[in-house]
């Protein structure tokens, strides 16, 4: 029995037989944000599909929320850049772009310029589940606009002209301030400076008596066709063909990673903004998958002012996302054995997109967009981008991705040499060093909570031993050692994802008794098997 294999180690791959495996039906379809689904295509998905199935409904109450306010939209992008309300034209719905996490819409400013407002989706940040995500936010992705136009100017961002808090409170950048305002601020800094005080930043608390009906916001720039396009439109044509283009591509990311890098910072974490205006590196570090955890109601017990003073104490909270993850997603198994292999590798482990690069012809970049993820993270995270060869995290081949981590790395290399000639840390060498030591997956899988499974048991585990995997006794050894009574918390997950099974299928108007009775079955056999290795 012991090497009998009947485990799989993640979703997708034979960890014990199952049965009564039917053939897909048409079923009815729901909408989500993503277009629409199945119920079939439900049932198997990772995500939430519950939770995503109630996002158009919010979606269509946010967005009419924002239609009939377009008069405060003019008024306050008219306090903002001090002219008359008249001058802001808010275009409509049809022009407006919204991603993942944000909704932005196009002002235009005298006929002669455009400024984008820029909302959270407070349905995608977690707000209705622990209220002032979307300041936080907010604050978070201006303090970086702020800190990488005072630290590193040579970086290409949009102008942000100012940004607005849930709380009414609502701050400008100076050099729009009226000039009284302007005056004072600047008379404040030569004081501070005079005594070798901390400056604030160039964005200044700006009153006003207009009603923020609006939510949280930022206000920048909108960057033209002609200016820089989205990377991704034509990522796909033309990467792999086109050395040229990808050498270009690589100069300038390494500029802009290299240039970030010159100054070094003493804590983890992301920066935000005071309520007097001071940049402070002060707030727990935000990433789009901690985000989007969160945003389906799973508690994280990480502070908003926690920050890092070792990569030891960050990678332990990285690791408690994941575990809060597996503890309270309803369907974050997909069977009892992926419920297994996720807590045994758990125990075994202890922001740029090519959407957000714009660029020219030739692949130079021109702008960056979208900040709101910029983490202050230890040189060892410091790692090309995981998209190089256009795959999703858990499919990146080894091989190709090997060739692109190559170029970039000697391209890095380069880079540095000319930027960084004499510095103590080399960082090329610590890209380097990562991918041959295979820390790069370590890394990868720690930002990456839908994929750590898969990529500790093919990336990962595979560098240390193949002797135990796919084998019960491995997993049933370690899987142990995740948390008190791993049985019985193996159990109440069979029932949470019972019951979010059950919802599906009201919500569907379909009955599948099958579907559960397979776990019933699964949670049979993990017993046989725990009795007969004792």
């Amino acid at each position: 029995m012991a090497g009998k294999k009947i485990f799989r180690s993640y979703r997708g791959s034979a960890l014990w037989p199952r049965v009564n495996q039917r053939p897909l039906v048409i079923m009815p379809t729901k909408r989500t944000l993503r277009g629409e689904i199945t119920y079939s295509q439900a049932k198997g998905s990772d995500g939430n599909v519950v939770r995503e199935l109630s996002y158009t409904a919010e979606q269509a109450k946010f967005y009419t929320r924002i239609y009939r306010n377009c008069d405060v939209i003019s008024e306050l992008v008219a306090h903002h850049l001090g002219i008359c309300p008249s001058a802001c034209q808010v275009e409509g719905p049809k022009k407006w772009m919204s991603g993942s996490f944000n909704l932005c819409v196009p002002v235009n400013v005298n006929a002669l310029r455009r400024v984008i407002m820029r909302f959270r989706l407070p349905y995608r940040v977690g707000e209705s589940f622990r209220p002032g995500n979307a300041d936080e936010k907010v604050r978070c992705e201006a303090a970086t606009y702020a800190w990488i136009s005072q630290e590193c100017p040579s970086i290409p961002i949009p102008h942000l002209y100012g940004f607005a808090l849930s709380t009414g409170q609502l701050f400008t950048s100076r050099e729009h301030l009226p000039f009284l305002t302007q005056l004072w601020h600047s008379l404040k800094c030569t004081f501070r400076k005079l005594l070798q005080l901390p400056l604030p930043s160039r964005l200044v608390q700006h009153p006003t008596t207009i009603s923020n009906k609006l939510g949280p916001y930022l206000l920048i720039d909108f960057i033209e066709e002609a200016d820089g396009r989205m990377l991704s439109d034509d990522w796909h044509d033309k990467y792999d063909g086109n050395q040229a283009l990808r050498m270009n591509l690589f100069r300038n990311l390494a500029k802009v990673i290299l240039t970030l890098s010159h100054k070094p910072l003493p804590k983890i974490g992301s920066f935000t903004i005071d309520n007097d205006g001071f940049l402070r590196l002060e707030n727990r570090p935000l990433a789009a998958d901690s985000t989007i955890v969160e945003n389906e109601e799973t508690p994280l017990d990480i502070p908003r002012d926690r920050v890092y003073h070792t990569v030891d104490s960050y990678v332990n909270d990285l690791l408690s996302v994941h575990d809060s993850y597996l503890r309270y997603q309803p369907n974050s198994l997909a069977c009892v054995a992926d419920c297994v292999t996720q807590m045994s590798a758990l125990s075994m482990m202890r922001a740029l997109s090519a959407r957000n690069i714009l660029v020219d012809d030739d692949w130079n970049i021109k702008y960056l967009i979208d900040l709101e993820w910029a983490i202050a993270q230890p040189v060892e995270f410091m790692q090309p981008p995981y998209w190089l060869t256009g795959e999703t995290v858990d499919e990146i081949s080894p091989d190709k991705y090997s060739e692109r981590h190559k170029e970039f790395t000697e391209m890095f290399k380069e880079q540095e040499h000319k930027i960084h000639p004499s510095h103590s840390i080399q960082c090329s060498s610590v890209i380097k060093r990562a991918w041959e030591t295979g820390a790069f997956w370590y890394i990868l899988a720690l930002l990456s909570p839908s994929s750590l499974g898969k990529l500790f048991y093919t990336r990962i585990q595979p560098q240390f031993t193949m002797a135990d995997m796919d084998r019960v006794p491995f997993l049933m050894t370690t899987y142990q050692h995740w948390t008190r009574d791993a049985a019985g918390f193996l159990k109440t997950k069979v029932k949470d994802k019972m019951e979010y099974n059950e919802r599906l299928q009201q919500i569907f108007g379909v009955k599948d008794e099958e579907l559960n009775e397979g776990l019933k079955n699964d949670l049979d056999r993990f017993e046989r098997a725990k009795l007969v290795l004792g």
